[in-house]
């Protein structure tokens, strides 16, 4: 009887340590995710990209919105609040995402190649991170914009990649976050940027 009392003494223990250790955890895990917006220069949408061999067969490509997609996709998977930039619309992140297709017709192939620039919501520079991308795919097909789509997000697999391994960019927003610091609408992020080339 006394051995069994002393058993069931042990398995309690055992729990309360269990959850302890859980709750531990869970509140570790639990580090606010930081929202974020994705924002593309206005003359990307407003200026598609012509692909193939001119004369002979040529496409317009809307390269901004399929990247805008892939990007925000992609990112929705880390950060929380993901959404694309509108006039006032305010984030504790902004990603400048930054796009360009090429197409290869000699071996029938989309390169998408992507620049992200990670700003703080007040416009201050975090990180940038470019890749490329590609898929196979033919500018008479059907499928055109499905195989643009996957050169593009193939880009953006490899650059949460780099997100992920770069400790020191979640330390930059855990801090500012954690500081408090001026939200700026999303558009200003070209402003307050300090000045880069063209892309």
């Amino acid at each position: 009887m006394r051995h069994g009392v002393m058993k069931q003494g042990v398995i309690k223990q055992i729990l309360i340590t269990l959850a302890l250790s859980l709750i531990a955890i869970s509140s570790a895990c639990a580090e606010a995710q930081p929202s974020l917006i994705v924002y593309m220069s206005p003359e990307k949408f407003n200026h598609p990209v012509l692909v193939g061999v001119a004369p002979l067969y040529t496409r317009w490509v809307y390269q901004a919105e399929i990247a805008e997609d892939a990007a925000t996709k992609a990112l929705a998977t880390k950060f929380a609040d993901v959404s694309t930039c509108e006039a006032g619309k305010r984030a504790d992140v902004i990603a400048w995402v930054k796009p360009r297709l090429v197409y290869n017709p000699a071996v029938g192939t989309y390169f998408a190649k992507l620049k992200v620039e990670f700003h703080l919501g007040d416009g201050r520079p975090l990180a940038t991170y470019k890749a490329e991308g590609q898929h196979d795919g033919s500018v008479n097909s059907i499928f055109m914009v499905d195989e643009v789509t996957q050169a593009f997000d193939d880009a953006m697999r490899q650059i949460m990649l780099k997100v992920q391994a770069d400790s020191n960019l979640q330390t930059k927003i855990q801090s500012a976050m954690t500081a408090g610091f001026t939200r700026s609408p999303c558009g200003m992020v070209t402003v307050l940027s300090s000045p880069r080339n063209n892309d």
